[in-house]
């Protein structure tokens, strides 16, 4: 039987992340690959181009006074002297900025993160308006004051407001708090000159999904975690269980018959975390979500705070759950923020795993470097696992 703990600090520990394109999600696909290899499933491992990124903490100093500026990750660095022009609506983005440091902040930082240029999953008319005239600005760099928002960006803070790599701009954010002594010191000082330090670089890198097949394809449930990390976190919570929950499944449904009817495909999709999304639209590229019948989604399960929740989508409203009630999962509240939601807007029935206390995680945990496997309950995942897999007999 497979260590599951083990298991999660294996993915848990490699360096720097998960992110895709780095080494550690190299490394963390690798173990996914060969551990559904040793248990007998056919497994492809399709590369596709992302791209990588690193930055660290860089400063804004005013007249002898420094703020903490956080890189936007999948941007660009800038250091230089330039004047700091203040923003606060679309309106103020029409002035003339070249070579300024544009500051954010109010009305055009208050809605969250700005969807990245050409999402393929969702857009925004105000996020497109503002990012086209931040990048015909002229600006040298443009810093935002944001703060934390849980149900788009998890606990971390400041959130990013522009998190693109084909955003052209170098780019950062403050905290609220460092954002309002920033704003303060530029209004005593409109004219001062600042130093800015945005340590920060990209490049272009490959990254892999994982897929496991067994029985026929043609009808077939697919069952999905994510492997990747946002920057800067190990991931245990988010999502390194769900993938140690899939590979528990791959566990239980080894004994499957070469020709088993619906047939069951897993799949270690490396984007959900990124704005690139580059794993899942990989997928989708030669996936004939038609022949889906059921999608299962494990995405934030296993906190040890409370039991592992579902919730449906589609026609999968209909299924008998009393396999996974058997084995502690309990109803859910609606959740449209995982890859879940990748095959529910395809029409397919879509079922989503999570922990119980995920609106509470969001705030406190998820995305930050404090989701480290402690967190996690080995026997709800256990128990995630076992009712996946009885899920999936039933629908034989």
């Amino acid at each position: 039987m497979l260590d599951l703990p083990d298991l999660l600090d294996s993915l848990c520990a490699v360096r720097p992340d998960r992110r895709p394109g780095s080494p550690g999600n190299a490394a963390a696909t690798e173990l996914v690959a060969r551990t559904l290899r040793a248990l007998g499933w056919a497994v492809e491992t399709p590369e596709f181009p992302v791209v990588d990124w690193a930055g660290e903490p860089g400063r804004l100093t005013i007249d002898g006074r420094s703020w903490t500026v956080h890189p936007s990750p999948y941007g660009t660095g800038w250091t230089g002297i330039a004047p700091v022009h203040a923003a606060a609506s679309e309106a103020d983005l029409a002035g003339e900025h070249d070579g300024a440091i544009l500051l954010l902040h109010g009305e055009l930082t208050a809605g969250g993160p700005l969807t990245p240029k050409g999402y393929p999953f969702y857009g925004s008319d105000r996020d497109t308006r503002i990012i086209g005239a931040l990048e015909a600005s002229g600006a040298a760099a443009v810093l935002a004051i944001t703060g934390t928002a849980p149900g788009i960006a998890g606990s971390v803070d400041p959130f990013a407001l522009v998190e693109d790599s084909a955003f052209t701009v170098p780019a950062g954010d403050l905290r609220r708090d460092d954002g309002a002594a920033l704003l303060a010191t530029l209004a005593a000082q409109p004219s001062a000159g600042a130093r800015l330090e945005l340590p920060a670089r990209r490049w272009p890198s490959t990254a892999r999904n994982v897929l496991a097949r067994r029985g026929d394809q043609s009808d077939r449930v697919v069952v999905v975690a994510h492997v990747d990390t946002k920057p800067g976190t190990p991931g245990a919570i988010d999502n390194g269980t769900g993938v140690v929950v899939l590979l528990r499944v791959a566990e239980l449904l080894a004994d499957l018959p070469a020709d088993a009817r619906p047939g069951v495909e897993l799949l270690a999709v490396n984007g959900e975390d990124s704005h690139q999304a580059a794993g899942e639209l990989d997928y989708l590229a030669s996936a004939d979500l038609g022949q889906v019948r059921l999608a299962i989604n494990v995405d934030g399960a296993g906190h040890r705070s409370g039991p592992t929740a579902s919730s449906t989508y589609g026609t999968a409203d209909t299924l008998d759950l009393a396999p996974l009630r058997a084995h502690g999962v309990v109803p859910g509240e609606p959740w449209p923020q995982s890859d879940h939601m990748v095959f529910a807007m395809a029409g397919v029935p879509a079922i989503a795993l999570t922990s119980s206390a995920m609106q509470r995680l969001l705030v406190d945990v998820v995305h930050s470097p404090h989701d480290t496997p402690e967190l996690a309950d080995p026997a709800l995942l256990e128990g995630a696992a076992q009712g996946i897999a009885a899920l999936v007999r039933a629908q034989g």
